[in-house]
């Protein structure tokens, strides 16, 4: 057997690959229909992420290694759509790992509650190798409560349908799946934000027993 120096690399493979030729036979980019300016005025998302690894996937989105109610009110005035929180809960031992989802949670809520700013938690622990699933969405499950009453409750983030899947009943068979999960958890009420002037998603949800409950009023200054 012979052996010998590699082979040297193909010039057409030297330097950076244009995006446009990069993606040249890929689908197009899909248009949701997202207003910005909507997503900030909405619920923030706090994604709590159990290793870094989250954080190299994204841009433009404060990342907190610590996790004071000045901390989080600092995150919140942000002018972003959320921010990440690093727990490194997979470096912990199980039960620290709940407390620790413990503390971020009451903390997020004083701050929340002082900046009026209302938000949604995405958690990301997932890790293969040592994670705690689903310890730790059932401890965030266990700490959420209303913010008035205090009670615990389930609460439907965004509830979305394609163009196509519209009249279809998809919408309906989302809100009772969601119902169905609620009442297996113990939770007598389950809830969903809806903005005022979205006519027929607040016809949608008063078919299916929802009721008008707040009312949020904003003043442009």
């Amino acid at each position: 057997m012979t052996t010998g120096p590699p082979p040297a690399p193909s010039s057409q493979s030297v330097g950076a690959i244009p995006l446009d030729r990069l993606l040249a036979d890929q689908p197009p980019v899909l248009d949701v229909g997202a207003n910005l300016d909507q997503v900030r005025k909405g619920r923030r998302v706090v994604f709590l992420d159990d290793d870094p690894t989250g954080t190299q996937t994204i841009a433009d989105l404060p990342v907190l290694t610590s996790w004071t109610v000045a901390d989080l009110q600092w995150a919140l005035q942000q002018p972003t759509t959320g921010f990440f929180v690093l727990t490194n809960t997979r470096s912990l031992s199980e039960a620290d790992a709940a407390e620790r989802n413990r503390q971020v949670v009451d903390a997020l809520h004083q701050a929340a509650t002082l900046e009026q700013v209302p938000y949604v938690i995405a958690s990301r622990s997932d890790s293969t190798l040592r994670g705690y699933f689903p310890l730790e969405t059932d401890v965030l499950v266990e700490e959420l409560r209303d913010y008035f009453t205090l009670e615990r409750h389930g609460h439907v983030g965004i509830l979305a349908v394609t163009a196509g899947a519209e009249g279809r009943g998809a919408g309906g068979a989302l809100l009772r799946a969601a119902e169905a999960w609620a009442r297996d958890r113990g939770f007598q009420t389950l809830t969903i934000n809806v903005f005022s002037g979205n006519h027929h998603a607040r016809a949608v949800y008063e078919h299916f027993g929802f009721e008008e409950d707040t009312v949020k009023y904003i003043k442009r200054i």
